[in-house]
């Protein structure tokens, strides 16, 4: 069966006008909420600001002159508590573990061509594709333009995360289950850190074996494995069969080089114990917990991988980010809401295909640099309405200027009488 699929849409001139007067209340509710939006996203807080205000404290000794404030600490953080995931990985030194499941699926991808019409209409073309591909949450072939021979079962085995109840840093006591984690890494697996025996396959110790045999598409071998002190046996090629491939668990019918639908590959991502860092909270005596800021009510109990300049440069990274994702969010929002407003009119001129394609882009420029300058001013004014400091710059440059020009007007009134 082909697994590209082209289907063709008309559309006629009345229904093309009543999507497009439709368009027009949805685009009004995007541009009025742009405004918001962009208002909020400049009155978020950097929390890197509220950190530098943290004292530091030592690792090595309970600082009963700064309980109560908000601190930071550089130290290695320790548990005495082994973790796995509960299915394959086994119990060692790790302070968390995140268990990542990929399934082998059918997924759509889609493509259209339109085309305007003399009288208004629309051709549609658009072409659906399917491939096989490893995701990590397989869509439900029930969406699908065209589900058949193209379902994908549901994932048997799902995402993991795990961390140890207690940690300390120092002679610091940590909440494990509030703290936010650095430095997961990718874990890299072997029969050491892997229960072979649930895999239901032998222990990948074959690799001379396979190397020998590397030029036989057919080759396979047999293998035995102690299970509950009874041997089973059976064999596994190397063209199918779960058990270990590089960094991931494979466990499904076919290979990680040639796997069926349905197939799984696992991973695994761990911060491991003993891991240095630095970690802003506020002291309670002997233990760690959460900061809360009260002037912008923001919270802080992080653990950053490396030192405290270095998480400050983080979360500040991580603000600026958020900062601009959130003024682009705000910008397209104002751009589609006013180009829809603009949708009749496109739909009315494409009567006549030239038109309809002159005005369409005539009404993307200029809706662009109308939504880039009502973006930039909006952005601006919230910067100062979320300032003190600003607000009060801004009334003082204002009531300057006022009694500038009163004071002008008054002086060439006094003139004019002299």
């Amino acid at each position: 069966m082909a697994h590209q699929f082209t289907k063709t849409t008309k559309t006629g001139l009345g229904s093309r006008l009543m999507g497009a007067i439709k368009g027009i209340f949805i685009g009004i509710i995007l541009f009025i909420i742009s405004f918001g939006v962009l208002y909020w996203n400049e009155g978020r807080v950097d929390v890197s600001e509220i950190a530098k205000n943290a004292v530091e404290i030592s690792a090595d000794q309970i600082d009963a002159g700064a309980d109560g404030d908000f601190i930071y600490v550089t130290g290695d953080v320790v548990s005495e508590e082994q973790i796995g995931d509960g299915l394959y990985l086994v119990p060692g030194d790790y302070l968390a573990v995140s268990r990542t499941v990929e399934m082998y699926a059918w997924v759509e991808n889609t493509s259209s061509t339109t085309e305007d019409e003399w009288g208004g209409g629309q051709t549609t073309e658009t072409t659906y594709s399917y491939a096989k591909e490893w995701v990590h949450s397989p869509t439900s072939s029930s969406s699908f333009e065209y589900p058949e021979e193209h379902s994908n079962p549901s994932k048997t085995i799902e995402d993991f995360d795990s961390r140890v109840g207690s940690a300390k840093i120092g002679v610091y006591e940590l909440n494990m289950n509030k703290l936010s984690l650095a430095g997961y890494r990718n874990l890299s697996l072997s029969e050491d850190v892997i229960d072979m025996s649930k895999l239901g396959a032998a222990s990948v110790e074959t690799d001379a074996v396979v190397e020998e045999a590397a030029d036989d598409e057919d080759f396979s071998y047999e293998w035995s494995v102690s299970v509950d002190d009874e041997e089973v046996a059976g064999s596994t090629s190397e063209e199918s069969g779960s058990g270990l491939a590089g960094d991931f668990i494979f466990v499904g019918e076919g290979s990680l080089t040639s796997p069926d639908v349905g197939d799984l590959r696992i991973s695994y991502s761990v911060v491991r114990n003993n891991t240095e860092g630095t970690i802003f909270a506020e002291l309670d005596g002997d233990r760690l917990v959460t900061y809360v800021d009260e002037d912008t009510e923001e919270s802080l109990y992080r653990m950053f991988a490396g030192t405290r300049d270095e998480a400050l440069s983080t979360m500040h990274g991580e603000y600026t980010m958020m900062l601009w994702i959130f003024r682009l969010i705000g910008f397209v929002m104002m751009w589609v809401g006013l180009s829809s407003l603009f949708g009749p009119v496109v739909v009315f001129l494409g009567i006549v295909p030239a038109l309809g394609q002159i005005s369409r882009s005539i009404v993307k420029f200029v809706t662009f640099i109308v939504a880039a300058i009502l973006s930039i001013v909006t952005i601006l004014i919230s910067m100062i309405l979320h300032s003190v400091i600003a607000v009060v710059i801004a009334v003082v440059i204002t009531l300057v200027i006022v009694v500038y020009f009163l004071k002008r007007e008054s002086h060439g009134k006094n003139i004019l009488k002299k």
